[in-house]
């Protein structure tokens, strides 16, 4: 007989929540090592790209630049799930780079085939792009973690969802608020500093070389760790099920 995932099975927001902010903060110094290197150094370079948004010119730089970011949510998977699985092992920076690196081609092609499924689900009926958000939400880390194929990773994601997608299109919608709330207050209180740092070239170059680079390495390592700890959470719901399975086939 199958097995139903009662209450106490649901993914459990308040977890995924500590958990990221107790990861977070025992790997901030590897996370922010990795950040440096493939967040905030592309995009202070992105700053002296030609043109500006949405230039095509601009968006080809633009491109350009999102890569290493696909290193970092590898690398961040990788070296966050350490802190988050109780016991696992947790590879330094250095070694998560490395580990992202040999999956960055699959990280590339989760991360594209995800982001056009959701975006073409928005532009028809909004509703399948919010489902295809939810049920992929934890495809990247799933995919560098567990070492699967683009199209094992897409499928296993909307396996470990089944059951939690309600509260998986929440986490979204707290993800969405959290990096709101960063551009506001970060933006507010940089912005109010910009606007006495004399003419409107200096500031425009503060903007594009301290306010945006900065913003966007909070904005990732937050995210991250949201969704590597909701990944560690539906792993464990799995693991809890199973479990339960093999003790009834011996009741």
């Amino acid at each position: 007989m199958a097995l139903e995932i009662g209450p106490r099975d649901s993914l459990d927001i308040g977890k995924v929540l500590a958990g990221a902010v107790s990861a977070g903060r025992a790997r901030l110094g590897d996370l922010l090592i990795v950040a440096v290197f493939f967040l905030l150094l592309p995009q202070v370079l992105l700053g002296f790209a030609p043109g500006k948004f949405p230039d095509p010119e601009y968006g080809f730089w633009n491109f350009l630049a999102s890569l290493p970011g696909m290193v970092f949510d590898g690398a961040a998977g990788l070296i966050l799930y350490g802190a988050l699985s109780g016991g696992g092992a947790e590879p330094p920076a250095a070694g998560a780079i490395r580990g992202a690196l040999r999956r960055l081609a699959r990280i590339f092609m989760v991360q594209v085939v995800a982001g056009v499924g959701i975006v073409l689900g928005l532009v028809l009926l909004i509703a399948p792009g919010l489902f295809l958000a939810s049920v992929w939400l934890v495809a990247t880390p799933l995919l560098v973690i567990e070492d699967t194929t683009v199209a094992g990773a897409l499928r296993r994601s909307l396996d470990l969802s089944k059951g939690s997608r309600w509260r998986l299109l929440a986490i979204l919608g707290i993800m969405t608020l959290i990096v709101v709330g960063l551009a506001i207050v970060f933006g507010g209180v940089l912005g109010v500093l910009i606007a006495t740092a004399g003419p409107a070239d200096m500031q425009e170059r503060l903007i594009k070389f301290i306010v945006t680079p900065i913003l966007a390495v909070l904005v990732r390592v937050v995210t991250l760790s949201v969704i590597t700890s909701t990944y560690a959470e539906l792993r464990r719901i799995e693991a809890g099920a199973t479990t339960r399975q093999v003790a009834q086939t011996f009741e």
